[in-house]
């Protein structure tokens, strides 16, 4: 038995009473009885995909990605997968996919979804991150850059007459 009072994830009940349960478990397990669609029909495969959304709308039930993948009847991986092929069902994929993140992002701007797990959410299933990086970026306009070595000053003095090269305070005042 486990203990409710734990902090504990796995220890913590969800927080629902025994008739939403039955009726989550009933929906999800009428998308578990679907046979797979052939998703090597392109139709077929945008058929379920469709009858999904309007299921789940329906239905009141917010879609997920890996809710979509059962409703197709393979893995989240198998999806992944086709999205990396940048195969025609991929394609497709990541068109439901896109869709699914604009619709969970407007419901986690709009407070509908707990924050913590829409963070979750968004950076494990859209790729989301809350880091950045900073990239050096070569200047452009490097004075140094345009200074004469060591060898080019001492062939210049080799070529100057030293009465040249000498400056006098006067010349320093008359500029």
């Amino acid at each position: 038995m486990s203990n409710k009072n734990s902090n504990f994830p796995p220890a913590q009940q969800p927080k629902l009473t025994p008739q939403e349960m039955k009726e989550q478990l009933l929906l999800q397990q009428e998308i578990y009885k679907l046979p797979p669609c052939n998703h090597d029909d392109p139709e077929e495969l945008e058929s379920r995909i469709q009858w999904y959304f309007n299921w789940a709308a329906e239905n009141g039930v917010r879609p997920t990605y890996t809710f979509l993948a059962l409703a197709i009847g393979v893995t989240r991986q198998a999806l992944w997968q086709w999205v990396q092929s940048g195969s025609r069902k991929g394609k497709q994929i990541e068109r439901a996919k896109v869709f699914l993140e604009a619709l969970t992002e407007s419901w986690g701007l709009n407070g509908k979804i707990n924050p913590a797990a829409f963070c979750f959410v968004m950076k494990n299933n859209f790729q989301w991150s809350d880091t950045y990086s900073l990239e050096a970026v070569p200047a452009t306009n490097n004075k140094l850059d345009s200074l004469p070595t060591r060898q080019e000053i001492a062939k210049r003095m080799a070529n100057t007459d030293p009465a040249e090269t000498e400056i006098g305070l006067d010349s320093l005042l008359d500029e």
